[in-house]
């Protein structure tokens, strides 16, 4: 996967990555409790057909019930449903890979504008990030990564700094303002 995220692969076929993916035990774990790879299947054969048009009732024609352009509620509906799905399946698959982004932790207290590119994200973006993973799902995924000893270990590091002084914080504003005016 590495190779891909840094573009010498192409893109996986959706079996061979899913395949890759089913491998990792938060992945195995999710599948057991509650059907993670068919909740990730299920917005992707939706807009595949579509995407591919697999016959006439997933063509424009059908969805709009017209061959010419115009709005329909039910339709904009669907999108907006498939979307919502799409969005869960790939927060949830971000949780199981990356599980330090469910773990907020307060980087701006510790770090100021000098955010370290550790992966781990504030309160704030824990909470964005979980508004889009149903509730039950999101207790489920927690359960599996609690005990994930690198993400602790980390975030156990990241809450014994102290925070940073009201100096800190002047010194690294000045100091951002002057690389801005550099530019």
């Amino acid at each position: 996967m590495d190779s891909w995220i840094e573009g010498s692969d192409d893109t996986p076929y959706f079996k061979k990555l899913t395949s890759k993916l089913f491998k990792l035990n938060y992945f195995i774990e999710a599948d057991k409790k509650f059907q993670y790879q068919s909740l990730l299947k299920a917005p992707y054969d939706s807009l595949n057909d579509f995407v591919h048009t697999k016959g006439g009732s997933h063509s424009y024609t059908a969805l709009n019930l017209s061959n010419c352009p115009r709005f329909r509620e039910s339709t904009l509906a669907s999108y907006i449903t498939t979307c919502l799905s799409s969005c869960e399946v790939v927060a949830i698959g971000l949780s199981l890979r990356y599980p330090r982004i469910l773990e907020p932790l307060p980087l701006n207290e510790k770090f100021g504008l000098k955010l370290p590119p550790c992966g781990f994200f504030t309160h704030w973006d824990v909470s964005c990030l979980a508004n889009v993973i149903d509730s039950g799902r999101l207790e489920q995924i927690r359960n599996i990564i609690k005990d994930d000893e690198q993400v602790q270990g980390i975030r156990n590091w990241i809450l014994s700094l102290p925070d940073l002084t009201e100096d800190e914080w002047q010194t690294q504003i000045a100091e951002r303002f002057q690389d801005a005016r550099a530019d």
